[in-house]
């Protein structure tokens, strides 16, 4: 069986609450111990009007190999947007063709050189260039070959509820590896002005990612 290790997360969460940053990791390995800090993830900021996201090699943690990460970190960046806004995301694949292992009738897990993007749990149309569009949408079927870039456009509607959702790669026989593997991040629909009661708006923000990983099945994998 595999036990997580309670007091290391009991104390992470405490020290979690007295920070005063607003979006964190906390990684928990499944074998073994949990790791020794909470890492501010970051926000993400549109460069001309565009979010941009780099899917690569980066290391993991300090056990010792590498796994997917999003803009060189596990998870990924924050990226935060509002309810009737045109969202573009430039996607880079920055692995290179070795990075995985074309798939055959016999592997589960193939196809890793390959990726694009999803937005779980956003309510918005997959429609893109195979539709003749300019740009890609929420289409889990783009197959982003190594070193290529694409552009995403998202008219997320007026309607839009607001929420804690996440980006991550949905390119079918990667998925696992690469999402599994820390290529993932919040993408968060921001609560309109007036939308809630006055005291929680005026509360502090504050995200935790809690990220667990079996080391011992990530390391027969790499």
């Amino acid at each position: 069986s595999t036990v997580v290790p309670a007091r290391p997360v009991v104390e992470f969460l405490a020290r979690f609450a007295a920070m005063p940053g607003r979006t964190f990791l906390l990684l928990v390995p499944l074998w073994g111990t949990a790791s020794g800090t909470l890492r501010d993830l970051g926000e993400l900021q549109p460069d001309g009007g565009v979010f941009k996201l780099n899917l690569s090699s980066v290391p993991f943690g300090s056990y010792g190999f590498n796994t997917f990460g999003m803009n060189g970190q596990v998870p990924g960046p924050t990226i935060k947007v509002s309810a009737g806004e045109v969202v573009r995301i430039e996607l880079t694949n920055g692995l290179s063709a070795v990075d995985g292992v074309p798939c055959t009738n016999d592997l589960s897990f193939c196809d890793c050189m390959y990726t694009n993007v999803h937005l779980h749990g956003m309510h918005l149309p997959p429609r893109g260039v195979f539709d003749g569009l300019a740009y890609e949408g929420d289409d889990i079927t783009v197959k982003l070959s190594a070193g290529q870039s694409t552009m995403y456009e998202h008219r997320i509607p007026e309607s839009h509820m607001p929420g804690t959702h996440w980006y991550h790669p949905h390119h079918h026989h990667a998925t696992a590896l690469q999402a599994g593997g820390g290529a993932a991040g919040f993408f968060i629909v921001e609560d309109p002005p007036g939308y809630l009661p006055g005291v929680y708006a005026q509360m502090p923000e504050k995200l935790l990612f809690i990220s667990t990983h079996n080391l011992q099945a990530l390391q027969q994998m790499a």
